[in-house]
Parts: C-alpha cells; structure tokens; sequence
C-alpha cells in the first residue's frame, strides 16, 4: 500500500504543477481514452504528463513514437499521461480507480493501481512501458 501511496501522491503533485487550479476542472468522471503497452520511455520511474492540446501531444506522440495514439483524443480540455516506466518483462498492468479520483481544493486526485506479475507467471522478456491516457474532468 505505501506504494500506491506514493504514486498518489505523485500524481496529486504532478497535477497540481501542471495547472489545474487555473485550467478549471471541477468534480466529475476522468476516462481513460487509451492505453498502451509501450510509451517509448527509456526511464524505470513513473511519470505524469499533461497535453493541453492537440499540437502538445501530437507532439509528444512523434518524439515517443507511438502510432496508436490518436492527437485529436486531446482536443478540449487536454489529456493526461499516466506512465508506469520501462519495465524488463510483459504481464505489468496500470488502471485507473475511478471511485478514488476526484477533484477536492482545485487539485485534480487520479488513483492509479498497478500490477506485477506474479513472480512465478510465464512472461515474454520484452522490455514495455504500460501507459493511460485520461481524458480529465470537463468544465470551467
């Protein structure tokens, strides 16, 4: 649990510096538009990003690599990039918890769980990089 804790908290700083107070999200549902299995990280470190727009993650798209992703998902209020970090071997999983992402003080709280897989599981030895892309809460 301290880890999950951790990465909480994390993303409660992550979002605060990215400028919700002033972008004017307020409570409602935050949905994960896409996920990949790859996001071109090279870093084992977790990580969030928030795209304003579509230019912002077309962007980051093309330097990442990532064919899957659609730009327009960040049309209107933006998305936000939820990163586990390079893992060595598949079976690594990132979802959102909906019942613990919400809004409180103008600070956006997305609640993340992750999975490892089990140490006796058979996995493919590829490194991948599981990522969510959320569409956060509209509003003014």
């Amino acid at each position: 649990m301290g880890r999950l804790a951790l990465f909480a908290a994390l993303l409660a700083g992550a979002a605060s510096v990215a400028g919700c107070s002033f972008i004017g999200w307020h409570a409602g549902p935050a949905t994960v538009v896409d996920r990949g299995v790859y996001c071109g990280t090279t870093s084992q470190h977790s990580a969030v990003h928030y795209f304003a727009n579509e230019a912002e993650f077309a962007s980051w798209i093309d330097y990442r690599g990532i064919r899957e992703f659609k730009p327009k998902t960040a049309r209107d209020d933006g998305v936000i990039v939820v990163e586990m970090g390079q893992r060595m071997t598949g079976g690594y999983e990132i979802n959102l918890l909906p019942d613990q992402t919400h809004v409180e003080d103008d600070i956006l709280y997305l609640g993340v769980s992750w999975t490892a897989p089990p140490h006796y599981a058979a996995i493919s030895q590829a490194m991948n990089s599981p990522c969510l892309v959320i569409k956060p809460p509209q509003g003014q």
